[in-house]
């Protein structure tokens, strides 16, 4: 075999090689009945959900994901997120730690943090909406090595490997989710705010929050 065989041989190996690698399974994603979403996966998720924090409120969609350490014992974990569209809103991450928030497209990561043995915990990722539109975004799990201090306490983190990537579409579609029945025909409007809980006395160009005589708060879009 000539030496430029040789070289192409060896290029074709360590490609192929590449392109077999697994993710390590010592973290994965699963849903909230403990079933494994395997990597690579896609999902979709439109179930938006109102946030009433007393100043008008606003909508989230949860990726409705878990992330279970599967070894018996205290494991680093980390998190990439790679954005690839956001109409609009936010995108926010408390996993493993701390929050960290995007409004535009890009790669980030968050802080690292440890999860117990066998400990399954909520994912903590939320579209924060302000009107109709999508957002995508890849979340790839990290395994870190942990460095503690003499107390017990974790000092640092090195990356181990690459866990399983999901990619998730957050699909916002009817944010009011009002029907049109008689009770609905009754019911009158009492205050109307905006996003950042501003109270207004007429619809302003935007998203408004409106509260209504039976109680409910509605989301609406004013064009």
């Amino acid at each position: 075999m000539s030496k430029l065989n040789i070289l192409l041989f060896s290029a074709f190996a360590f490609f192929a090689t590449g392109a077999n690698a697994q993710a390590d399974e010592t973290l994965q994603f699963v849903d909230k009945d403990g079933n494994v979403v395997p990597d690579g996966s896609t999902i979709t998720v439109n179930e938006a959900e109102f946030i009433d924090d007393g100043f008008g409120g606003y909508y989230q969609i949860s990726t409705g994901l878990f992330v279970e350490n599967t070894l018996p014992e205290t494991t680093g974990a980390g998190l990439d997120i790679e954005i690839s569209r956001i109409d609009n809103g936010t995108l926010q991450y408390c996993f493993p730690s701390n929050c960290v928030t995007s409004n535009t497209t890009g790669t980030f990561s968050s802080p690292e943090g440890t999860l117990e043995s066998y400990e399954t915990r909520d994912f903590q990722t939320e579209w924060l909406v302000e009107n109709y539109g999508q957002c995508s975004a890849k979340f790839t799990l990290k395994v870190m090595d942990v460095k503690y201090n003499s107390f017990g306490l974790p000092i640092g983190y090195t990356l181990r490997d690459y866990g399983p990537t999901v990619t998730v579409n957050f699909v916002y579609d009817d944010p009011a989710g009002i029907s049109s029945t008689e009770a609905d025909a009754n019911k009158q409007e009492v205050e109307r705010y905006t996003l950042n809980g501003s109270r207004i006395n007429a619809p302003m160009h935007g998203v408004n929050i409106v509260k209504y005589s039976d109680g409910t708060t509605a989301k609406q879009v004013v064009k």
